[in-house]
């Protein structure tokens, strides 16, 4: 509404979308309607141009430069990698922690790898890696996963009980239908043969 009423509309972020095309779509939407077809899907011209692209201003930390020098004003990092000491000795209740970890998510990983469910596989590498961070953020991480599971159980349970009893019909087998259809016409035919004849 807000977009259709204002003359000027300007986005910005720092973040990216979440990766849903529908969801980007509905921001290019925002600043031109016509960027979007009726089914809520970015227009694409003819040669493979995309039209919301010329709406869009994208700079990344390289293009941040100084007025005065040209300088980039985002110095390039630079990654040291330092090892880690971690083991049983050292830290024995954080390394039952990860062996337990990797025990529940190592299969469940592997088996939606192999479904190519890959939201689960990102769900269970973001767990991964939150184990990696700290004791306390894996904790919190734990819990808000514990309650999601524990309200979808819940969910299940209420739905069963809400759900009443369908009626179950059975449906003869062409076989059975066919032994029943012979076992007529057989008996049709030793009635007419004991009925006696009418002069």
């Amino acid at each position: 509404m807000l977009a259709r009423q204002a003359d000027g509309l300007l986005l910005l972020t720092a973040t990216p979308h979440d990766g849903f095309d529908a969801h980007f779509a509905s921001i290019m939407e925002l600043l031109d309607p016509s960027l979007v077809d009726g089914r809520g899907v970015l227009r694409v011209e003819a040669g493979g141009k995309e039209p919301y692209r010329r709406h869009i201003v994208r700079r990344l930390k390289h293009h941040i430069r100084d007025a005065q020098t040209g300088e980039p004003l985002f110095k390039t990092r630079v990654v040291i990698p330092r090892p880690v000491p971690f083991g049983i000795a050292r830290a024995p209740r954080c390394s039952a922690l990860q062996a337990a970890l990797l025990a529940l998510i190592a299969p469940r990983l592997k088996a939606a790898i192999r479904k190519r469910s890959y939201g689960d596989v990102l769900a269970f590498i973001s767990l991964l890696k939150r184990s990696v961070s700290t004791v306390k953020a894996c904790k919190s991480t734990l819990e808000v996963v514990a309650e999601r599971y524990g309200e979808m159980i819940a969910k299940g349970t209420e739905e069963e009980e809400g759900c009443s009893p369908r009626r179950t019909k059975t449906r003869a087998s062409p076989r059975t239908r066919s032994f029943s259809a012979r076992s007529s016409t057989r008996l049709a035919a030793s009635r007419s043969r004991r009925r006696p004849m009418r002069s």
